[in-house]
């Protein structure tokens, strides 16, 4: 007999196991402490958070058990959103964490005022939160991934731009009254140059009027009118 039960008792407990899981699963709906109470979401700064939760797709009677990859796919699908990542946080909250796309201009779209990321895509951002610190520029898609670089090498310079535009493949961007002239192919290189050029004329307490880095290699810098 001992034989025998020795020969069943791996079986016996996979089966125990099985059926405490079962349990569990079936009891945890009951419980309201496992319930999903709270949603957090986290790096907005544009989007309206209600809203994107509303997107979710989470179930009411959700618990700690609820799958976690369909309401990543309904986050991902969320207009403004580049990325999300769902993650629980016992007892009873799940945790959203969101990358918004980066807005870069404002532009005139049918009449209205809109927002557009660095792919020259229509976010749906409202206007009033973010257009103050935005030039104002066309939907071109070159000249939208140059702002897009330059917003993440100096976002407080950025902030000062009034207005971007675009000539062919030139960027002309308007800022207090200066002028900087980029090709809308420029890279991270030079925009790290234009940054040290601006530093040094800064250091030098040179006032300036123009920056022209159209031409590979070279920086032209008109002075202001004494």
């Amino acid at each position: 007999m001992r034989r025998l039960l020795d020969h069943w008792r791996p079986l016996l407990a996979v089966v125990l196991v099985l059926g405490t899981a079962i349990t569990v699963r079936a009891a945890i709906p009951r419980l309201g402490f496992f319930r999903i109470g709270t949603v957090e979401v986290v790096g907005l700064e544009y989007l309206d958070e209600a809203a994107v939760v509303r997107q979710l797709g989470i179930p009411e009677a959700a618990d700690i058990l609820t799958p976690l990859a369909p309401i990543a796919a309904n986050a991902a699908l969320v207009p403004g959103l580049r990325s999300a990542a769902v993650s629980r946080r016992w007892p009873g909250t799940l945790r959203i964490t969101v990358e918004e796309a980066p807005p870069v201009a404002v532009i005139i779209d049918e009449g209205q005022v809109a927002v557009i990321d660095d792919r020259a895509e229509l976010l749906p951002y409202p206007p009033g939160r973010v257009a103050a610190s935005l030039p104002l520029a066309t939907r071109d898609s070159a000249a939208a991934a140059l702002l897009g670089r330059l917003r993440r090498a100096d976002p407080l310079w950025y902030a000062t731009f009034d207005e971007a535009v675009v000539e062919g493949e030139v960027v002309r961007l308007v800022a207090d009254r200066r002028v900087i002239m980029l090709r809308s192919d420029a890279d991270e290189m030079l925009l790290r140059r234009l940054a040290a050029v601006r530093g040094w004329l800064a250091d030098q307490a040179i006032a300036w009027r123009d920056l022209d880095l159209r031409f590979r290699g070279r920086v032209f810098v008109r002075r202001e009118a004494a």
